[in-house]
């Protein structure tokens, strides 16, 4: 085994042993080094967004909300606005729903489980946002 290789499964085993001294559980650790949902658009100037910004969260087919909520350990129903009710979603089991007042830390939580497919901005952008580039996506 070439030892850059075993020098990083050591590292992790000790950095998990730590962690897991103060209540962290290696599981939690490795969803939220390994796993980040698409933000869309990834990069955008906050002086192009409207203070009343919300997100889209589209949930994976059969991930729903209770399990979303468990999986960044807080209940999300107090900052649903609405929840997508549209054919495609709903044939495909899947729960899509905008979400508002949500912090940078709650965004990154968010983003952290597996269950989310993909983040959206949703609201309105302020003029300009389009001649300075934004990809709309």
């Amino acid at each position: 085994m070439p030892i850059g290789i075993l020098i990083t499964i050591l590292a992790l085993g000790f950095g998990w042993g730590a962690k897991s001294m103060i209540g962290l559980s290696p599981s939690e650790d490795i969803r939220n080094a390994l796993y980040k949902a698409p933000l869309h658009p990834e990069v955008v100037d906050p002086k192009f967004l409207e203070p009343d910004l919300s997100y889209l969260i589209y949930l994976a087919r059969g991930h729903t909300l209770q399990k979303h909520s468990e999986a960044i350990d807080r209940d999300i129903t107090p900052y649903i606005r609405e929840i997508l009710k549209l054919p495609y979603y709903v044939e495909r089991d899947q729960v899509v729903f905008s979400c508002e007042r949500v912090d940078d830390k709650m965004l990154d939580d968010i983003r952290s489980d597996p269950g989310v497919e993909r983040v959206e901005y949703n609201g309105q952008w302020k003029l300009g946002f389009w001649e300075q580039g934004g990809d709309g996506v």
